[in-house]
């Protein structure tokens, strides 16, 4: 897919950017046959996986949205993302989204990243201006970390979010607009020297004080728009910046290999750039036609297939337990795959919603058949493992049960160690049941720590690496990781025990389980 980006001025165009090419390739067609009654569309492309119950040309325009606004973010930053976490998006009907993905008023689409996957759902049917911007803002902030997991400087992360939160799909293009809204705030309020603005840490006053943020977000969007439609194919500003950062150098003087400009003067150029005789329209990018993508098939499935896949997004999201379970409760099917999904996600939702026992007698009688979904077996493996785990509750199960569910979770992680939407999550899993099982094989480090590679923001993957080390006596490394689990979790206990650990070492997080006497040698 070639990509030309150019900037629209009054009485000015340039062309910058050419030459990114990249080819969207869709799953073949393998639905049911449409007298089945299909309901929705499961469209599957190398970045991610869509449903939609929308129609074909719709599902079709609606992936190459997803996919060129990828590769806009590529083309604007002069690089190549590498590969992200397994990504579901769901283009809703208007009734679903209110349903399910509805969380306050105003919006039409959410982003939400977790530590293996991330999930994009929005109101396929809206039309309404910026209804979709708090989607694209997030679903930026999940790309820049896949460039950089330790996090950019506030101001890039939240300018280039603001930025391409204003996208707009047309035809053959994709345009970024400008957003009145700041513009009007940067015409009547105070900027912040530029050396401050780049140098603004999430836990400073222009960050989370209201009035000072939004001052601070809008010259953070005027600073990076600034840059995108200034630079040249040649000059890759974007790719001088990060690369300064990574080694090392000063926020300010990097920050200005961003602007083009020194810091000194940064502020004056912006402000004329916007506010100047030749203010600018907005930027624009070109996408040449995919004859690929336009000869691609699509599985139909139906409504059955599409209730669970909604149910298995509301166990995702959180806080939906009762929706899920719903969800789940209506999908009734004598096919023993669809009967075990169904049972798996209302397990899953019992236990979301402290109901244990409830959700102890689910996951213990489920029937795995052998062809059941990679990720499905991985969400069995996780109720299973959860319920293993010590509560220290009267109704507590004995510790030879504890260990019975870590060791059926432990083989069904196993079963998907290999399957491509999975691996994360079963490796995690297979890792975490094996410590609190005390079972190391020689591969289970080398596996850990592919998997974190992929998704270094997991805290779990993070401290299981750091008691692997500990186990092996490597503090060095062990303190690595627990360095790692600390920075990716929030304020709260867990960060603080984890906190604890820095200076410990041979630390149990993870309490082995008992081996009861029967299995004693």
């Amino acid at each position: 897919m070639t990509v030309a980006h150019r900037v629209v001025r009054t009485g000015l165009r340039c062309l910058l950017a050419p030459g990114l090419c990249c080819a969207l390739v869709f799953a073949a067609a393998t639905g049911p046959a449409r007298g089945a009654g299909p309901v929705g569309l499961r469209l599957q492309s190398a970045d991610f996986v869509l449903w939609t119950t929308h129609a074909e040309s719709r599902a079709r325009q609606l992936a190459g949205d997803v996919s060129r606004f990828r590769r806009a973010v590529e083309a604007l930053l002069g690089l190549q993302l590498p590969p992200g976490l397994p990504t579901r998006i769901f283009a809703m009907d208007a009734a679903t989204w209110r349903d399910l993905g509805a969380s306050r008023t105003g919006t039409a689409g959410l982003f939400v990243a977790h530590p293996f996957s991330a999930d994009l759902l929005f109101d396929a049917s809206t039309t309404a201006p910026l209804a979709l911007e708090l989607m694209f803002h997030e679903y930026v902030h999940y790309l820049l970390r896949t460039l950089r997991p330790e996090g950019h400087p506030a101001f890039f992360d939240e300018g280039l979010a603001e930025a391409l939160s204003a996208v707009r799909f047309d035809r053959d293009r994709l345009r970024i607009a400008l957003r009145p809204d700041h513009l009007q705030r940067l015409r009547r309020g105070a900027w912040l020297p530029f050396d401050r603005l780049v140098e603004v840490r999430r836990r400073d006053p222009h960050y989370v004080e209201p009035e000072l943020a939004q001052a601070f977000y809008a010259q953070s969007w005027a600073t990076v728009y600034f840059s995108l439609a200034t630079t040249t194919a040649d000059e890759r500003r974007a790719v001088r910046y990060l690369r300064a950062l990574d080694a090392g150098e000063p926020a300010h003087e990097a920050a200005a290999m961003l602007a083009g400009v020194p810091p000194e003067g940064a502020n004056a150029e912006i402000r004329d750039f916007f506010f100047g005789p030749n203010a600018p329209a907005e930027i624009e990018l070109f996408f040449a036609p995919d004859a690929d993508a336009s000869r691609a098939g699509l599985q139909a499935v139906d409504a059955t297939t599409y209730r669970l896949a909604l149910g298995e997004l509301a166990l995702r999201l959180g806080q939906r337990a009762d929706r899920a379970a719903a969800l789940f409760e209506s999908t009734a099917d004598p096919d023993p795959v669809r009967r075990a999904r169904s049972e798996v996600g209302l397990a899953m939702a019992r236990l979301q919603a402290g109901r244990r026992a409830e959700s102890a007698a689910l996951a213990d009688r489920v029937a795995v058949p052998p062809d059941l979904p990679p990720e499905s077996a991985v969400v069995l493996g996780r109720v299973l493992f959860q319920l293993s785990l010590a509560t220290g509750r009267p109704d507590e199960p004995s510790a030879a049960l504890r260990r019975v569910r870590a060791e059926r979770a432990r083989a069904l992680f196993a079963t998907a160690l290999e399957a491509p939407y999975s691996w994360l999550e079963a490796t995690n899993g297979y890792v975490l049941t094996s410590i609190a099982l005390d079972r190391r094989e020689s591969d289970l480090l080398g596996r850990a720590e592919a998997a974190f590679a992929a998704a270094p923001t997991s805290s779990e993957l993070a401290v299981a690496l750091a008691l692997l080390h500990d186990l092996e006596r490597r503090p060095t490394e062990a303190r690595r990781y627990w360095t790692a689990a600390a920075r990716n979790l929030q304020d709260g206990p867990a960060r603080l025990r984890v906190l604890r650990e820095l200076g410990q070492s041979t630390a149990a997080v993870i309490e082995p389980l008992p081996v009861p006497e029967a299995g004693r040698k």
